[in-house]
C-alpha cells in the first residue's frame, strides 16, 4: 500500500513534537529505528521461526514507537509495522481531530512532557487520559488535570455552570498475565514440530481442549508425529486434549504471487496468502525464504521475494478455565480508582482493549455487568462508571480498521449521565449502535 494521508494524525504528531527539542527527535526516531535494524535484519539469516514470532514492539520508549510508526505509516510505509500502527493510529487520529479541544484541558502541557520524558513506557495510559479529557470538553466541560500530590484526589476536574465531576482513569494492559504465559507455553509446543510443518509446507489449525500449561510441552508433538499422513499428505487428530489438522500449504501458488506484488514479512497479507481470511488472534507463521529490502536494510523493511519452506499456525484453547482466566474483570480497576474519588460527583473511565476472542470478551463483559451491579463504592461521590472497549484490525488492503463499545453504568443512585457522547475514539454515528463489536462480522472477510 502507498503511504497514508491523514491530516489528522500528522497534526496530533506535529503537536506532540512541538514539546521537542528540534534536535531531540531525530535522535530518538534513529534509537528506535536502530533497535528494530538490529532485531529483524539479522545478517545470513533468512529462516524465519518460532523465535521471530514475539510482538514487535518497544517497551522502554512506547510514546517514541508509536511517533515512529505514524511518521512512517504517513511518509515512509515500506517501514510501518501494520499490526502495531493500527492500535495507535486511531488514537493519533482523534487526538488530531480534536486538538483544539485537547489544547484547552488545562495542564496539558505539563502532561505531555512528562509522557514524552519520565512516563514514555507508560503512554497508553496517558494518551487515555488525554481522550477522556477531551471527551469532556467536547461535551461542554472545562476540564484541567489535577496536580499530582494533591492527595486523595482524581485524575480530572470537569466543571459546567454550578455541576462539577471528579473523573478518574484507569487503562489496562493489552492481555493479561495468563494470556501472556499461556502464548509462551504455545511457542514452546510449536518448537518442537516447526520444523517438521515447514519441511513439510503444512498449515496447522489446532484446538486445545485443556489449560496449556496442564499439557506436555512435547504433546503436540507427539500427536503429529504419531498420525497417519492422508495421500494428500495431511494429518487430523481429534482427543481430549486437542484437536487439529494439518494441511498442505499451496507453496508454488503463493510464490506466483509474489511475483507480481511486494509481501512484507509478517504482514496481514503475506498471512492470508497462509491461512486464508483466519480471524484468529493466535496465527503465526514460519519460513524459509529469499528476502529483500526497499532501499536500505533499516527498521521494519523486510519482504519476502521468493519462499523454499513455509508453515502456518492458527491455534486456540476453548477450555473453560482457560477462557476464565483470559477474561480480565475490572474489579481491581474500581477499588483503585475508587479509592481516589472524593465525596462530589465523581467518574470513572475504564479502557481495555479486546484481544482473545469472542468466547473471552463475552465471559468478561458478563462479569463487568454483574460485578459492577454490586459494587461497594463505600463514602466517595462515584455516579458513574464508563468502560470503554477498543478493538484494533490490520488488514492486507486497508492500513487500520478500529472499533470501539462504550458501556455506562450508574447503579449508584444517580440516574443522568453527563455525558451526552460518550466514545473516545470512534465518531457515534460508527459505532453500530448498542451491537457489542465483538459480536460483528469480523471486517477481515469483508475486505
Amino acid at each position: 500500500m502507498e503511504n497514508y494521508s491523514d491530516a489528522d494524525i500528522e497534526r496530533a504528531l506535529d503537536w506532540l513534537m512541538s514539546f521537542m527539542h528540534e534536535n531531540h527527535w531525530p535522535e530518538r526516531f534513529k534509537e528506535i529505528e536502530n533497535q528494530l535494524t538490529e532485531m529483524i535484519h539479522n545478517p545470513g539469516r533468512e529462516e524465519k521461526t518460532t523465535k521471530d514470532m514475539k510482538v514487535i514492539k518497544n517497551k522502554k520508549d512506547q510514546i517514541g514507537w508509536y511517533m515512529y510508526l505514524m511518521q512512517k505509516l504517513t511518509s515512509d510505509i515500506t517501514k510501518y509495522e501494520s499490526y502495531q500502527g493500527a492500535r495507535a493510529a486511531m488514537v493519533f487520529k482523534r487526538i488530531g481531530m480534536e486538538l483544539d479541544s485537547v489544547k484547552k484541558v488545562g495542564g496539558i502541557e505539563k502532561k505531555v512532557k512528562k509522557m514524552l520524558k519520565s512516563d514514555k513506557s507508560q503512554a497508553d495510559s496517558t494518551l487515555f487520559e488525554i481522550l477522556v479529557a477531551s471527551l469532556w470538553v467536547r461535551n461542554g466541560y472545562t476540564v484541567s488535570f489535577v496536580p499530582e500530590g494533591s492527595g486523595r484526589s482524581a485524575d480530572l476536574l470537569a466543571i459546567k455552570g454550578d455541576e462539577e465531576w471528579a473523573v478518574e482513569c484507569k487503562r489496562l494492559q493489552q492481555r493479561s498475565a495468563y494470556s501472556i504465559k499461556e502464548q509462551d507455553k504455545w511457542l514452546a509446543m510449536l518448537s518442537h514440530v516447526s520444523n517438521f510443518l515447514m519441511t513439510n509446507n503444512l498449515l496447522l489449525e489446532v484446538v486445545f481442549h485443556k489449560e496449556l500449561h496442564l499439557l506436555e510441552e512435547t504433546l503436540l508433538k507427539d500427536m503429529l508425529f504419531s498420525a497417519k499422513a492422508s495421500p494428500e499428505g495431511n494429518y487430523a487428530v481429534n482427543n481430549e486434549n486437542l484437536s487439529f489438522k494439518a494441511s498442505k500449504i499451496n507453496l508454488s501458488a503463493i510464490n506466483k504471487e509474489l511475483e507480481k506484488s511486494y509481501v512484507k514479512y509478517g504482514s496481514p497479507y503475506l498471512r492470508k496468502l497462509v491461512g486464508g481470511d483466519s480471524e484468529s488472534t493466535g496465527f503465526t507463521v514460519g519460513m524459509s525464504a529469499q528476502m529483500g529490502t526497499f532501499g536500505e536494510k533499516a527498521g521494519f523493511n523486510q519482504y519476502v521475494v521468493k519462499i523454499e519452506k513455509i508453515y502456518g499456525v492458527d491455534w486456540k484453547c476453548d477450555a473453560p478455565d482457560s477462557i476464565a482466566s483470559k477474561a480480565r474483570d475490572i474489579w481491581q480497576q474500581l477499588i483503585d480508582a475508587n479509592g481516589q474519588l472524593p465525596g462530589s460527583n465523581s467518574a470513572i473511565h475504564i479502557g481495555l482493549e479486546t484481544l482473545d476472542g469472542t468466547e473471552v470478551e463475552l465471559e468478561r463483559f458478563k462479569r463487568i455487568t454483574e460485578n459492577t451491579a454490586i459494587f461497594d463504592k463505600g463514602l466517595s461521590g462515584l455516579k458513574m462508571v464508563y468502560c470503554h472497549f477498543f478493538q484494533s484490525y490490520s488488514l492486507p488492503n486497508v492500513h487500520f480498521v478500529y472499533d470501539e463499545t462504550v458501556v455506562s453504568f450508574n447503579e449508584y443512585s444517580f440516574t443522568g449521565n453527563p455525558l451526552e457522547t460518550m466514545h473516545l475514539l470512534m465518531p457515534e454515528d460508527s459505532t453500530g449502535g448498542d451491537t457489542l463489536h465483538w459480536l460483528k462480522p469480523y471486517p477481515g472477510k469483508e475486505s
